[in-house]
């Protein structure tokens, strides 16, 4: 009787897997649970850190409101400022809503939810920006706001 060929490669594979420690589920469950641990955790911290900067810009449209009554400004300006401010509080909810989707997902869904909301905070960012230009840019405060330095970003990462 013949015995049958079998390649070197299959059989150097299987002497490998014979000689394999044998596979310890519970330090792989174990494992498991800590990287799962350690990506909840990361995520709860991004979600704190973009609940944290939405909650300090979202203040702002009521200072911007503010200084505009507070001060001289043309009819056209205040126009201007009150557009700025509107897009600004769009921006802001939108954002709002990307935040809070984020925190609702899915961990297939994260990653995809977490482009979003960082982009909502973006558009936030710039509208947030526009309307301080609006209001540094008005008639009244042109004079001075040329001392001024724009508001500072903050950091959507």
């Amino acid at each position: 009787m013949r015995r049958p060929h079998v390649p070197r490669c299959l059989v150097v594979a299987l002497a490998l897997v014979a000689a394999a420690p044998a596979c310890n589920h519970d330090e792989v469950a174990a494992a498991r649970a800590s990287e799962r641990d350690d990506v909840e955790q990361r995520a709860h911290a991004r979600l704190a850190s973009l609940r944290a900067v939405h909650a300090v810009i979202a203040a702002e449209p009521m200072l911007i409101h503010a200084l505009a009554q507070a001060q001289d400004v043309s009819d056209a300006d205040r126009a201007h400022i009150a557009e700025r401010l509107q897009i600004f509080q769009t921006r802001i909810d939108e954002a709002d809503n990307a935040i809070e989707s984020l925190a609702v997902a899915r961990p297939e869904d994260w990653a995809t939810r977490e482009v979003v909301a960082t982009h909502a905070m973006e558009r936030a960012e710039e509208a947030r920006l526009d309307a301080w230009e609006a209001l540094l840019d008005s008639d009244r405060t042109r004079d001075v706001s040329s001392a001024r330095a724009r508001p500072p970003r903050t950091s959507m990462r």
